[in-house]
């Protein structure tokens, strides 16, 4: 039985949640609903998406799964990786890189149990997992060996803007800014240096953050073969969702079902497009320049 797990994965706000949420109308997909990432230890919530097998109805309750809270839907589940893998999240009060070197035998034998079980429960042979942030590619790669992985693409500034928004509104966000020299201290020399040559801002440090965690993706699955990994642009998936969906279940050796195509045209994914009208000052906009150059 093939039991290949997928995951999509980007930098905050780059796309990996929309594409989940068109994915999950493929019929071969399993995922961590709501009800699990509200209590990663209790799977047995996963079991009610036979309620979209059911014909005619399924349709009807799949279309209305995110407005009805008794109906299982995807989530991002940054809760449930960090349950049953306690290395997964990068902790801003002691920051660490983690590749899942230090994850005990233990650790990858129940996440692997954990997901065969939804699996299981929904009884399907694929499994779709998505997270934002930091690289966690090599770690997850360690718990499944069978794993591929699509990467979300967005332009580096709009995702550095937005993260420095967030970090004067979110705890978390906030959090990353106020432990920026642990953070600098895990950083490559160059881009050490290049927090050093600029304006300590927020937006500065949120762009080379951005530019660290392009590079530690780019690290992470060029290590993996090219069968294993695909990269998606945010701006395609938006734009062509159509085309871009092809791209990503050809990659999976798989075509789009009836209710992913129905799903696709009746819900306008553009709207999802929340470009940033913030208009930066000229040296603010050089600087963020200088932030996300690649290296």
């Amino acid at each position: 039985m093939n039991r290949t797990r997928v995951f999509l994965v980007g930098a905050p706000r780059s796309g990996p949640s929309i594409l989940l949420d068109l994915l999950t109308a493929q019929p071969e997909f399993s995922y961590v609903t709501t009800a699990v990432e509200a209590d990663p230890a209790n799977l047995r919530p996963s079991g009610k998406t036979w309620m979209y097998d059911v014909p005619l109805l399924g349709d009807f309750w799949f279309e209305r799964r995110y407005w009805k809270k008794k109906l299982p839907a995807p989530a991002e589940s940054p809760a449930f990786w960090e349950y049953y893998l306690p290395s997964f999240r990068y902790r801003h009060e002691e920051p660490k890189l983690h590749t899942g070197e230090d994850l005990e035998e233990k650790d990858l034998t129940r996440c692997r149990e954990v997901v065969e079980e939804i699996q299981d429960l929904q009884r399907r042979d694929l499994f779709l997992g998505q997270y934002t942030g930091p690289s966690r590619v090599a770690m997850l790669r360690k718990v499944f060996p069978e794993a591929k992985f699509i990467q979300m693409q967005r332009d580096p500034r709009s995702v550095a803007i937005h993260l420095s928004m967030r970090m004067k509104q979110d705890r978390s966000a906030n959090a990353l800014w106020e432990n920026r020299e642990e953070w600098r201290a895990l950083m490559p020399e160059e881009l050490r240096g290049r927090l050093e040559d600029l304006p300590e801002t927020p937006l500065n440090f949120a762009g080379v953050m951005v530019r660290w965690w392009h590079v530690q993706y780019r690290t992470e699955l060029s290590a993996l073969p090219e069968s294993d990994r695909l990269s998606l642009a945010y701006a395609d998936l938006l734009s062509k969702p159509d085309v871009t969906l092809k791209r990503a279940l050809k990659f999976l050796g798989l075509k789009p079902a009836k209710r992913l195509e129905r799903y696709v045209k009746y819900h306008n994914v553009k709207h999802s497009n929340k470009r940033l009208s913030k208009n930066l000052p000229d040296d603010a906009a050089a600087q963020l320049e200088r932030a996300i150059q690649k290296v």
